[in-house]
């Protein structure tokens, strides 16, 4: 069986649940970050208010080694649903009208590149070799941090444009994620070395290669290290940076990235091949 059969067969056996009777259920492929597709079902009651998704990737691997049948896949699913809704999760609460989400709306960068079917669907705005995109946080504390991605459609229906809401981001961004700047030997537990890299996320450490973009956050630490900065994305989660003075050839620092990209980090987590050059004296960055 398909994955897509699978998903349709999965999507029907919940309609048949009377623990729902009255939801509307509908399954769909999600475009996730560099472009990577995941599939899923929704669960809802009230169109006007966030649904969580469930997905069914790892569900479908197991029916393929007959570990799982697709009714088990839907007892797992509703269990997870009777779950949240016993916890009365915030998303269930969480309504999509813009006064109401309008403190929750954050920025987040992504690669360029590797989001071109991504970004067909999503506002975003294009910045260095990346996009700056935008969320809905609605859950955030020591359990994770989850969101909603805002889509044309979400937008047009706010009737907002994206200046609009780079505004609003600009504010709340690092308001709900404060920026962490730690020296890089500290993180790894390692004092061995004779210069040292500092690393720059937030404190959540999710998304927080988006830093770089609080406002006067690359100045502070330029001035800092006085000196002009190389930012390596390690990560969508975090950056490594080291004064210009440690940088003997950068493209031996591309290659490096390229390399790790590669062979060490999942497809979802990279951000960039190269490094960017943040001059202090024009406070601004370049690639």
């Amino acid at each position: 069986m398909s994955k897509d059969d699978f998903l349709f067969q999965v999507e029907e056996g919940l309609k048949t649940r009377p623990e729902i009777a009255g939801a509307s259920v509908s399954s769909h492929v999600y475009m996730k970050n560099n472009d990577t597709e995941y599939y899923g079902v929704t669960i809802f009651f009230n169109p006007e208010k966030i649904s969580p998704v469930f997905y069914i990737d790892r569900f479908y691997d197991d029916y393929c080694r007959k570990k799982l049948t697709v009714d088990e896949t839907v007892d797992k699913i509703l269990s997870t649903y009777k779950t949240l809704v016993a916890d009365k999760a915030d998303h269930f609460d969480l309504s999509l009208n813009f006064d109401d989400v309008k403190d929750r709306i954050t920025y987040r960068l992504v690669s360029l590149k590797k989001n071109k079917k991504f970004l067909e669907d999503v506002p975003h705005i294009i910045y260095l070799d990346l996009a700056i995109i935008f969320t809905v946080v609605y859950k955030l504390d020591s359990g994770g941090v989850e969101s909603l991605k805002i889509t044309y459609e979400l937008m047009d229906a706010w009737e907002k444009k994206v200046g609009e809401l780079m505004e609003l981001a600009k504010v709340n961004t690092p308001r709900l994620f404060p920026p962490v700047l730690k020296r890089l030997t500290d993180v790894l537990g390692m004092n061995d070395y004779s210069f040292d890299m500092l690393l720059l996320s937030n404190e959540y450490y999710v998304f927080g290669a988006t830093a770089i973009l609080y406002e006067d956050e690359m100045c502070k630490i330029a001035e800092r290290l006085d000196d002009d900065l190389y930012v390596i994305p390690s990560s969508i989660h975090e950056v490594l940076i080291l004064p210009k003075c440690l940088v003997c050839d950068v493209d031996d620092i591309n290659d490096m990235i390229h390399s790790i990209n590669e062979e060490q980090l999942i497809s979802t987590d990279i951000l960039s091949d190269k490094a960017y050059f943040y001059d202090r004296s024009e406070k601004r960055f370049y690639f």
